[in-house]
């Protein structure tokens, strides 16, 4: 007697096969989509690396003083006015600048964590010009503006 269709076996054998492929596949989607996640977050933190720096650059030039207390930075500029001032600081993982007696804004994103900002400021020599140098980290992402001026 010729029975048509699958035995028990075969499909329990078709149905695992078809199982492993599904794991198969569900983990490399899952490791394609973990991988843009990691790649969107570290070009994210570089472009606001590259945002602050260029921020420090254009607070920087054309000033007349530049000073720094451990982490804050503080930079007069060549107008000598006083609410034309400009400090850099931390708080609470979040960079600020604030201009003059105006309030501080924010100049990270939200979710950007700023550690580590120290600020060192080398006077000018005979030799040498002032040299600027902020170091901090984004993201625990390690960032440098060095200038001389």
């Amino acid at each position: 007697m010729k029975q048509n269709g699958f035995t028990l076996l075969e499909t329990i054998i078709y149905i695992a096969l078809f199982g492993i492929l599904m794991t198969s596949a569900l983990v490399t989607v899952y490791e394609l989509l973990n991988s843009v996640e990691i790649n969107k977050t570290a070009l994210i933190t570089q472009t606001e690396g590259t945002f602050i720096n260029s921020k420090l650059r254009w607070a920087i030039t054309g000033s007349i003083i530049v000073t720094s207390d451990e982490n804050v930075l503080s930079i007069v500029p060549a107008t000598h006015i006083p609410f034309d001032q400009l400090t850099f600081y931390v708080n609470n993982e979040m960079l600020y600048i604030k201009r003059g007696t105006n309030p501080p804004e924010l100049l990270t994103s939200t979710d950007m964590t700023v550690s580590d900002f120290f600020v060192t400021v080398t006077p000018a020599t005979s030799l040498l010009p002032e040299y600027i140098q902020i170091k901090y980290k984004l993201n625990k992402t390690p960032f440098i503006f060095e200038t001389y001026r």
